[in-house]
């Protein structure tokens, strides 16, 4: 395995070429060979260019991941790119300068929501009326949610990220079929993820102190910080662990395990405090990073 910790952030990595016999030779997705003329491929960017707000690559990390693609995965990436791209970007209105925030509103107000029918991300809003008693008092209310992340997106999402860093990771040549190191999809487990006000959670703080104790293999810090991922390496178990971060707002968390099951660092975590607000429904309160609190993926970025 090639160490790739002090990844080259200012320029892309570049397996792609208009002839096939120069370019990798198996897709990083589904490990297809891709000489074979059945199998139709293009450009592939790992970091879909309009994934990030536009010129993000311009200001501040350059690095992305141009490779081949069989032509059905990449099909597929960008469909859940589209969705998660603006979704997320629209969740962040707060956090961007104008610039960036006319880039989000513009997005959600084409790109249609995949759970809401005939709905723009702008409009995909929830609404839900909880009834309930407080003594004997009967109450009803309503709640206002904003557009929600599609989760089957989100984990196709991370699975493609992590088998592309996984296969820049594990590829000793790409340019012979031999030499591509390809992560199966069974071997990738998704722990869940996250909103930017919920990255103090009980059970994300405790996982910074747990991954601690393990092995950085990458680190990756590109398009203007709209882009982040970190895997850690356990040797005992030869598991990785992953964070994605995805336009400053949302992160992901999974593994890398022989079976694809949920690895031991993922276990035993602190219980979440819930409130039953009726039989069916249950809620919790997302609990922001506080200021100084450990935060394992800021701290690996600040000390690199």
């Amino acid at each position: 395995m090639t160490n790739l910790e002090h990844l080259d952030s200012s320029k892309p990595e570049i397996w792609f070429s208009k002839y096939k016999e120069r370019s990798n030779k198996a897709c990083p997705y589904c490990a297809r060979p891709l000489f074979d003329p059945d199998i139709p491929s293009n450009e592939e960017h790992l970091i879909g260019r309009n994934f990030v707000p536009t010129g993000s690559f311009d200001r501040d990390g350059r690095f992305n991941f141009q490779f081949r693609a069989c032509m059905e995965c990449n099909g597929v990436k960008a469909e859940r790119e589209r969705h998660v791209s603006s979704v997320t970007l629209y969740s962040g209105l707060p956090l961007y300068d104008d610039r960036i925030r006319a880039i989000a509103i513009n997005k959600a107000s084409k790109d249609f929501h995949p759970d809401k029918k005939g709905k723009v991300v702008k409009d995909a809003h929830d609404e839900m009326t909880l009834t309930g008693n407080m003594g004997p008092m009967s109450m009803t209310f309503g709640m206002h949610m904003p557009p929600q992340l599609n989760p089957d997106y989100v984990r196709d999402l991370a699975f493609f990220h992590i088998q592309g860093l996984g296969s820049l990771i594990t590829t000793s040549n790409h340019k012979t079929l031999e030499g591509m190191g390809v992560i199966p999809y069974s071997m990738l487990y998704s722990f869940g993820f996250f909103p930017e006000r919920d990255w103090g959670n009980v059970q994300l703080v405790e996982l910074a102190h747990r991954f601690e104790t393990l092995e950085v293999i990458l680190l990756v810090d590109t398009a203007a910080g709209f882009f982040r991922a970190i895997i850690f390496k356990d040797a005992a178990k030869d598991e990785w662990y992953w964070i994605l971060e995805w336009n400053k707002v949302c992160r992901v968390y999974g593994a890398v395990t022989k079976d694809g099951q949920c690895p031991h660092f993922y276990v035993n975590l602190p219980e979440h405090k819930w409130n039953q607000l009726s039989p069916t429904r249950r809620m919790r309160l997302e609990i922001p990073l506080k200021d100084g609190e450990k935060d394992i993926f800021r701290r690996h970025f600040i000390a690199a």
